[in-house]
């Protein structure tokens, strides 16, 4: 008996076929050719006796063969049809007439199918049509069908979906809007024809009465006009160039989420059935993108959120296949450690990344007693054991979990055990502060500022960069002694981080040489400096030292052009110059008389 479909396999054919106005069934591409999901319209135009309980008929469950479903007249036809699939992994537009579920009455229908590899497994997408409405009509949605699972991503699907469609309509733009939160539209994708200017740039966040939105409402979800000119609120599509359009809602589970539609700016066009019912199976099919697009967005967001939790765990963390032995997912920590990038090892096989000479499975895999477990019994699988990729000692946690897309996996959590490695990871806490003045050290520090230099331009508006270099240190060092130069420098910084907030911080750049981050503008900056300034008057005024503590400072924005970070820094250190060199003609200033 055919075992059960992965359940998240199951979703994404319910979720890509169930709302299609077409016959699709889904089969695996086995010598059986076993029947794995049909959609409501396969059910009901296919298997309409099996519906009605007519006794030897197919029952149409899962695990049935394709064979039987599709009950063609001619067996050899059936021969044909699986040998193409073999050899060229699709067939299109094949007409074949089939016996209807009554027995005499034959119906000659065209046929379009294509072969993918999804979840492990490989499986046949069949689409029948019949031959009335067109062989053309069963290529072009059976190409939509192929697009929709054959190009990475559910965005780049959908943007393939709409080339087919507004192409073999011969229309200007194929586009899509989508309903926002706050009651706006926004045309979020679009294909435009050779010569067609695109428009979706100036089509974003429009109100909705634009673009018909209102009229779909009212119109039961399908406009088609050969003039805009006719219709209401028609100022924006006049001026985009539109002469003529056809625009239908976008539901999921009978809730709208826009629309999508078809425009010409080249002529006044009357939208033929054709046209419209091609629309209407585009739309069917985007909907479905449309979800799986929001299922792969919060896939994502889950994912990151994962990994933001992981990444701040000592636990070093895989994610593997339990079929494949395939990385799935692997986190920041065990990519360092294994000195490479977590994108270049996730879909390799674990042993080949994890373990050094290995070309199967580790002797000492957990996964064989994980999964001989008893059903209900979830407890982890913990082992010692010396990584030879790495060199190292960890305590290994494993165990069988449910992924993101709600498949079982294996999760493994490495614990380094190593004194060694300790010891390395506190040597690697303390290297990062400045001994005499506990702030961040300069290579440290610079690695920190390059994390806020590598945002958008537009984040780093509120991110300056404050040189300060202490003015007459050597003096005092020469006058007074080293020890009060250590001081002033003490004091110095103690000042400054009393004035500054808790998500700014001070970088020893050099001896006398100090780099603060301030969260903020230029502006607000300033004014931090000032307070700066007036925190080294009162330290000067009420604390007998034999010194005065005085300082030249260079301000710089983030956001100003610079190639790299280092060129920032650089010019932060020139204006700083340019302030001391005002105080050159005063040399008693820095000791007390």
């Amino acid at each position: 008996m055919p075992g059960k479909e992965p359940l998240m396999q199951s979703r994404i054919f319910s979720a890509l076929f169930d709302a299609l106005p077409l016959p699709v069934l889904v089969a695996r591409k086995d010598s059986a050719m076993s029947v794995v999901y049909l959609n409501q319209t396969a059910k009901t135009s296919l298997l309409p006796a099996a519906q009605h309980g007519r006794a030897g008929q197919p029952a149409g469950d899962a695990g049935t063969p394709l064979s039987q479903i599709l009950r063609f007249q001619n067996p050899n036809k059936f021969t044909v049809f699986k040998s193409s699939l073999e050899d060229m992994d699709s067939v299109d537009g094949m007409t074949v007439a089939f016996f209807s579920s009554l027995g005499s009455v034959q119906i000659a229908r065209a046929y379009a199918a294509a072969a993918l590899f999804e979840g492990g497994a490989y499986y046949v997408i069949c689409l029948a049509i019949n031959v009335e409405r067109g062989r053309d009509e069963t290529r072009i949605v059976g190409r939509m069908l192929h697009a929709s699972y054959h190009v990475a991503g559910a965005e780049q699907s959908i943007q393939s979906v709409l080339q087919l469609a507004g192409s073999h309509a011969g229309a200007s733009h194929a586009f899509i809007f989508e309903d926002m939160p706050d009651g706006s539209i926004r045309n979020t994708y679009e294909w435009a024809a050779a010569g067609a200017a695109p428009l979706i740039r100036n089509l974003q966040n429009l109100p909705p009465r634009d673009y018909a939105r209102n009229l779909l409402m009212a119109s039961g979800g399908l406009v088609a006009t050969d003039d805009v000119g006719t219709l209401p609120n028609n100022a924006t599509m006049l001026k985009m160039g539109l002469k003529s359009f056809a625009v239908l809602t976008l539901h999921q589970d009978d809730k709208p989420l826009g629309f999508i539609g078809f425009d010409d700016c080249e002529k006044h066009r009357v939208w033929s059935p054709g046209d419209i019912q091609l629309l209407k199976n585009t739309a069917g099919l985007v909907s479905a993108l449309l979800s799986r697009r929001n299922a792969e967005r919060q896939s994502r967001r889950s994912e990151d959120i994962f990994r933001t939790v992981v990444d701040n765990l000592e636990e070093l963390v895989y994610i593997t296949d339990i079929d494949t032995f395939e990385l799935k997912f692997v986190s920041k920590s065990l990519a360092r450690s294994l000195d490479c990038e977590a994108s270049d090892v996730v879909g390799r096989r674990c042993w080949e990344v994890l373990h050094r000479g290995q070309d199967g499975p580790c002797a000492y895999c957990p996964l064989p007693q994980l999964l001989a477990r008893q059903p209900g019994d979830t407890s982890s699988h913990v082992s010692e054991l010396h990584n030879s990729g790495t060199g190292k000692w960890y305590m290994a946690k494993n165990n069988i979990v449910d992924w993101i897309d709600g498949n079982p996996v294996h999760f493994g959590a490495l614990v380094d055990i190593s004194y060694r490695k300790q010891y390395e990871e506190q040597l690697k806490r303390f290297a990062s502060i400045d001994s005499m003045t506990d702030v961040y050290n300069r290579k440290w520090g610079h690695d920190k500022l390059y994390e806020h230099f590598s945002r958008p331009r537009e984040a780093r508006v509120h991110q300056t960069l404050c040189f300060f270099d202490i003015d007459g240190l050597k003096r005092v060092n020469d006058t007074l002694g080293h020890a009060l130069g250590d001081e002033m420098i003490i004091n110095t910084i103690r000042t400054i981080f009393s004035c500054i907030r808790k998500d700014d911080f001070i970088i020893r750049w050099g001896g006398d040489e100090f780099v603060v981050f301030l969260n903020c503008d230029t502006k607000d900056a300033e004014k931090v400096l000032g307070k700066i300034f007036f925190g080294f008057e009162h330290f000067n005024s009420t604390r007998n030292r034999p010194y005065r503590i005085s300082v030249s400072a260079g301000l710089v924005n983030f956001a100003e052009p610079f190639a790299n970070l280092d060129d920032l820094i650089s010019e932060a250190d020139r204006r700083m110059y340019q302030n001391k060199l005002r105080k050159r003609d005063r040399p008693d200033v820095f000791l007390r008389s």
